[in-house]
């Protein structure tokens, strides 16, 4: 998801051909595609849509990278217990060793043997400890915990009947991105949803939230009784000028580097990667006449970090010289570089195989293309397996009326209130609640001393 996340968002920042796919390798669509997105297809609609469910192994997203991880964590589960037994081995010789120091006659000889023997018993226990600390990946928990046949079964239908969606617009033209996420649930007797519209708009470096009711709710019980009636009547304004000093640094310069390093990364990633797959029913939904499928495991994200970490670098600095952002400093440039930097390489060595680990399989994504390289579609996607069952996860993204998207959320501007607005109402407030409690005490003080003085009369 995290790579899908880039294109809908960065483009509306300002970003400005291509043949027929027929007989092209699988690598090279997707690159086309690609580039399509930095030269033409980044005004459209978008609905993005995730769930989560059990199904039998055979009847899963992914039934054979399912089979594959599930074997690759049967070998690492067999040295995992080869390790543990032999870490238990040396404990029970360490303690072995312990009790022979201990009957040594000779005082001196005793003292240093025993701390010897002590200390390697320590040592030993804590390779032991170390080496049971394995469990299983939370999607292996998942799938046996959400079984059919576990007491929890009825959770995972109940997981299964929810959404998570996201449907927006992103037209470049007008610098404006909509993204109304959206929580779904719809079931026998019962049913609901909660949506939460943005719009970023990148032409004043601005974004727009709409609370839902409940949120405004509960804001009017947490903020002074001001700031929640603004929350509840109008969608709340946010502005990089609310950041203090944010305007002396290239925040526009930074994101359009992160969108193209996004969309180039890919470029680099080795061409056997890519797999052309036959079409299913989201290609027919989405009118697409290519599927290309790429396993996004531990070393492909790798790989791809550090492509996007290259491109970052080369984009940002042909940016600076291009077109450099009134009013920033050439310092705050290189601060920007600097630290964006030093957290993609973080994120890179924290988050490579992290969630493949965690997770228990590697996620898939794949790429619907039509005939000239419009990504039509995307799809990310994992399956686990179980003892008896798989755990799926599915995100979909259907892009849709290119050159003419629609919005949905136009907030007036003159009709939202400003962050700068519910911070005076939260300082009003806490003003005025401190000059209350001044003149409580005040008052206090004053009947305190009038008591004293009437009793000393008496």
């Amino acid at each position: 998801m995290k790579k899908i996340i880039p294109v809908l968002l960065a483009a509306a920042f300002g970003l400005s051909a291509c043949s027929s796919l027929d007989g092209k390798q699988p690598h090279e669509m997707v690159n086309i595609s690609m580039n399509r997105m930095l030269t033409k297809d980044y005004s459209y609609n978008y609905a993005a849509e995730g769930r989560v469910f059990t199904s039998s192994k055979e009847q899963g997203l992914a039934p054979e990278a399912a089979l594959e991880a599930e074997a690759a964590r049967a070998v690492q589960t067999a040295a995992e217990a080869a390790a543990a037994a032999a870490a238990a081995a040396k404990v029970v010789e360490a303690e072995q060793e312990l009790t022979a120091a201990k009957k040594i006659k000779a005082k001196k000889q005793r003292r240093a043997a025993v701390a010897e023997a002590q200390s390697n018993l320590e040592r030993a226990q804590q390779e032991e400890e170390s080496s049971n600390k394995g469990s299983e990946p939370l999607g292996v928990l998942a799938a046996n915990g959400l079984a059919g046949d576990s007491k929890f079964s009825g959770i995972g239908r109940y997981l299964s009947n929810g959404r998570l969606k996201i449907n927006g617009a992103l037209d470049l033209r007008r610098k404006k991105l909509e993204a109304i996420p959206e929580l779904s649930y719809q079931a026998r007797n019962e049913g609901g949803h909660i949506r939460i519209p943005m719009l970023i708009d990148a032409e004043d470096m601005s974004l727009t939230v709409e609370a839902p009711a409940s949120v405004a709710a509960l804001a009017g019980i947490v903020l002074p009784a001001e700031a929640g009636k603004q929350i509840a009547d109008k969608p709340v304004r946010f502005e990089l000028s609310d950041i203090p000093n944010a305007e002396k640094y290239p925040v526009k310069t930074a994101v359009k580097a992160l969108f193209v390093a996004s969309v180039k990364a890919y470029g680099d990633l080795p061409a056997e990667q890519f797999k052309a797959m036959p079409l299913d029913g989201f290609a027919r939904e989405v009118g697409a006449k290519y599927r290309i499928s790429m396993k996004m495991d531990a070393a492909n994200l790798k790989a791809y970090d550090a492509s996007f970490q290259k491109h970052f670098q080369a984009e940002y600095e042909r940016l600076q010289k291009a077109s450099p952002e009134a009013g920033v400093p050439s310092e705050n440039y290189g601060k920007t570089r600097e630290l964006i930097g030093k957290i993609l390489e973080s994120s890179s060595k924290e988050s490579a195989d992290m969630f493949e680990k965690m997770l228990g399989a590697p996620m898939i994504a794949d790429f619907y293309l039509d005939r000239k390289g419009r990504m039509k579609g995307q799809r990310i996607y994992a399956q686990v397996n179980g003892s008896k069952e798989a755990f799926n996860i599915d995100f979909s993204v259907k892009q849709f009326n290119f050159g003419k998207p629609k919005f949905t959320f136009t907030p007036d501007k003159s009709q939202t209130v400003t962050f700068k607005q519910l911070k005076a109402s939260w300082e009003k407030a806490k003003t005025e609640k401190a000059e209350e409690t001044e003149t409580t005490e005040e008052t206090e003080t004053t009947e305190a001393t009038e008591t004293t003085e009437a009793n000393s009369q008496e």
